[in-house]
């Protein structure tokens, strides 16, 4: 597993998504990079921090665009997931 320091999880200048208090993840998304001219196919950068144990992991997101909805997908514990649902674990 890719896991990198907390005060270097705590220096990345990318926004982060959380839940507020009672989330178990917190997320920043980084640098992404398109993989074709239009943008629907896209990879990410993806730090996720558990509160609980303050592990952080890295992932590469894979981006996908649906309409007007871009959802991004990583592989975590086994199985690919959608970020946002990882908000709403306690």
């Amino acid at each position: 597993m890719n896991k990198i320091p907390l005060i270097k999880y705590e220096q990345l200048p990318y926004r982060e998504y959380n839940n507020g208090i009672n989330c178990r993840y917190s997320i920043k998304i980084g640098q992404f990079y398109s993989l074709n001219q239009d943008n629907s196919r896209t990879k990410w950068d993806v730090y996720l921090k558990d509160n609980k144990t303050n592990i952080v992991y890295k992932r590469v997101g894979d981006g996908r665009q649906i309409g007007n909805f871009h959802p991004i997908f990583i592989n975590f514990m086994g199985e690919k997931i959608q970020i946002e649902k990882l908000l709403w674990i306690e």
